[in-house]
C-alpha cells in the first residue's frame, strides 16, 4: 500500500507528473524536503498572483492571516511519512478556495487522519521514486540507476470533507 492511499484512500481529484533523473532515488527524496529545493519561478508567481487579493485587502483591515505569513509553500505541509527511499508524502488541509487558504494546523499524521472537519478539504502530496538497473556495455563508466521519481511536486490526491 502506498501513502497516499494510506492517508486518503477515496480521493475525488488526482494527477500525477513523472519525470525521469539520474541520481539516487533517496537522494531525491531528502531534497524534496530541503527550502527552495522545490522553489520555481512560475509558481512563486501564480501563487503571489492568487495571494494579491488577499494581502492587499488584509492592509484594509480584512481579517484574514495572509497579512502576517509567508507566501504557501511546502512548508504549509504536514510531514505524513517516508517509506525508506521509495516514497514520501505530505498532508495539508484547509479552505483552499479562502484569500488565507483556511489552513487547518496539523501536528502529524495521526491529527491529519482523524481530521474529518465538514467543508475542509484534505489534500495528500507524494514523490514516489523507483529504480531500475541500467546495464553499461563496453569500458565506459554508467550510472547503476536511472531514478524515477514522480514529480518534483508529487502526485496528489484531494477529497472534499
Amino acid at each position: 500500500m502506498t501513502l497516499i492511499q494510506a492517508h486518503l484512500p477515496v480521493c475525488q481529484f488526482a494527477e500525477r507528473h513523472r519525470l525521469l533523473v539520474t541520481a539516487h532515488p533517496a537522494d531525491l527524496l531528502d531534497a524534496v524536503t530541503l527550502p527552495g529545493t522545490i522553489d520555481d519561478a512560475w509558481v512563486k508567481r501564480l501563487i503571489s498572483w492568487r495571494e494579491l487579493p488577499g494581502r492587499f485587502l488584509s492592509r484594509f483591515g480584512s481579517k484574514n492571516a495572509l497579512g502576517r505569513r509567508a507566501a504557501f509553500g511546502i512548508g504549509d505541509f504536514t510531514l505524513l511519512g517516508r517509506e525508506d527511499d521509495l516514497e514520501i508524502a505530505f498532508g495539508l488541509a484547509g479552505r483552499f478556495w479562502r484569500f488565507d487558504y483556511g489552513l487547518v494546523p496539523l501536528r502529524g499524521p495521526e491529527e491529519f487522519d482523524a481530521m474529518s472537519t465538514a467543508g475542509v478539504p484534505k489534500l495528500v502530496l507524494t514523490s514516489r521514486s523507483k529504480h531500475r538497473q541500467r546495464a553499461g556495455r563496453g569500458y565506459v563508466p554508467r550510472p547503476a540507476f536511472i531514478a524515477m521519481i514522480e514529480a518534483p511536486i508529487f502526485d496528489f490526491c484531494l477529497i472534499g470533507a
